[in-house]
């Protein structure tokens, strides 16, 4: 049976390294004069990333796929710049930073993609409540839940007690 799978790294990923590149790129902008477009849509792009995945959607888990594309390119083409590598150097650098750096993030990411399971940001507590009051869509509700609950089970993400222990609380 697997283990419950740690989120120490997405959450420093998202609640640290994410809020920190913001800052930085500020910095970089509007301290440093360092002004180009690029990096005023890479900050707007990070701050979507930030409030998507902390709210654990599926556009969030999408955007930071796409974040960990972006840091390898955008790691090489930086490197490329920085240096005056030859395109054969960059293809060396960009694998390089594909293996250490995308790779392992995407393999952790991909593993952890079910607590990216809200289709939706705006949905709220209140909404819920509403459509709850409906006796078809509480049972529905909960049939649904019981089977995300089963798949769950299924895919050894949870264990037999935890599985009973959600089943009773949905049940009630």
């Amino acid at each position: 049976m697997k283990k419950d799978l740690s989120l120490n790294w997405c959450a420093f990923y998202i609640f640290c390294r994410v809020p920190i590149t913001i800052i930085a790129y500020i910095y970089w902008i509007f301290i440093k004069n360092n002004f180009d477009p690029i990096s005023i849509l890479y900050v707007m792009f990070l701050i979507l990333l930030f409030i998507f995945a902390k709210s654990k959607t599926k556009t969030g888990y999408i955007l930071i796929i796409i974040s960990i594309i972006l840091d390898v390119i955008l790691m090489s083409i930086n490197t490329y710049w920085k240096y005056g590598t030859t395109i054969i150097e960059f293809i060396f650098v960009f694998s390089v930073f594909f293996i250490i750096w995308f790779i392992p993030n995407y393999e952790y990411f991909r593993k952890r993609k079910q607590y990216f399971n809200i289709d939706n940001i705006f949905n709220s507590k209140f909404d819920n409540k509403i459509s709850r009051n409906n006796d078809i869509e509480n049972k529905y509700d909960k049939y649904e839940e019981l089977r995300k609950l089963k798949e769950l089970f299924d895919d050894e993400i949870i264990n037999k007690e935890e599985f009973e222990k959600e089943k009773k609380k949905i049940l009630k």
